[in-house]
C-alpha cells in the first residue's frame, strides 16, 4: 500500500461492530481524553500520570491528522451504540513499527465503569480485522504488563501467542515491572472464526 492511500485510509476510518462505533478522536472529545490521561486507575499498567502540559500535548497529537510515518501512534476513539453517550469510553491505538516488515503495535486502555462487559475485545477484535483485512499488514504485536491478566487474557481471546518475557522492562510509580510480548500472523487470523468471541 503506498504511503499516501495508507495515510487516507486511517485517517478515514470508521469501524463499526455490533455495540460499538471506532473513528479518530475529534475536537469534542478532548476533556474526556485529558479526564482518562489523568485517571490512575486507567494508566496505572501503561505510565505514570504526566504532568499537565505533557498531558495536553499527548491529547493534541491524537486530534492532529495522522502523519503516516512509522512509530507514530494513531488512536480511535471507542464510543458504545448500546448505551445513552456519545463519549468514548476508552481507546484503541497502533503504530508501525516497521512499513517494510508489516508489523504493526497495538495497545488499548478503557475507562473502568465500561471494563468488563466485553467492549474492549469487541474494539481490539475490531481493529485487528482492519489491520488484516484492509491495511494488509503480515503481523500485530502488543505489550502489555505482566501482572495485568485482564490484558493479555483479552490477547489471548483474540488469539495471539505469548512470545516473550522482557524483565523488569517497565517502570511505574517507581516499581519495575515484567512486561510480556504477544503477537499474531495474518495467517492465524484467517483460522479465527468469524465472530470468536463475542458470544
Amino acid at each position: 500500500m503506498q504511503p499516501e492511500t495508507r495515510r487516507d485510509t486511517v485517517e478515514q476510518i470508521r469501524i463499526e461492530t455490533a455495540r460499538l462505533l471506532l473513528r479518530r478522536f475529534a475536537p469534542q472529545d478532548k476533556d474526556m481524553m485529558i479526564e482518562h490521561e489523568r485517571d490512575p486507575v486507567m494508566m496505572r499498567y501503561i505510565r505514570d500520570i504526566a504532568a499537565d502540559e505533557d498531558i495536553l500535548e499527548r491529547v493534541d497529537g491524537f486530534l492532529v491528522p495522522w502523519p503516516g510515518e512509522e512509530r507514530t501512534w494513531a488512536a480511535l476513539a471507542v464510543i458504545p451504540t448500546d448505551v445513552d453517550t456519545e463519549c468514548p469510553i476508552g481507546m484503541v491505538c497502533f503504530r508501525w513499527e516497521s512499513f517494510v516488515d508489516e508489523r504493526v503495535e497495538i495497545g488499548y486502555r478503557f475507562h473502568p465503569d465500561f471494563q468488563g462487559r466485553g467492549y474492549a475485545f469487541e474494539a481490539v477484535q475490531g481493529v485487528a480485522k482492519f489491520l488484516f483485512e484492509q491495511l494488509g499488514v503480515l503481523r500485530i504485536v502488543a505489550y502489555c504488563i505482566a501482572d495485568n491478566h485482564a490484558s493479555y487474557r483479552l490477547m489471548e481471546k483474540l488469539g495471539m501467542q505469548r512470545e516473550g518475557l522482557l524483565r523488569r522492562h517497565s517502570r511505574i510509580g517507581g516499581v519495575w515491572y515484567d512486561e510480556l510480548v504477544y503477537g499474531m500472523l495474518d495467517t492465524d487470523w484467517r483460522q479465527v472464526p468469524a465472530g470468536a468471541g463475542l458470544e
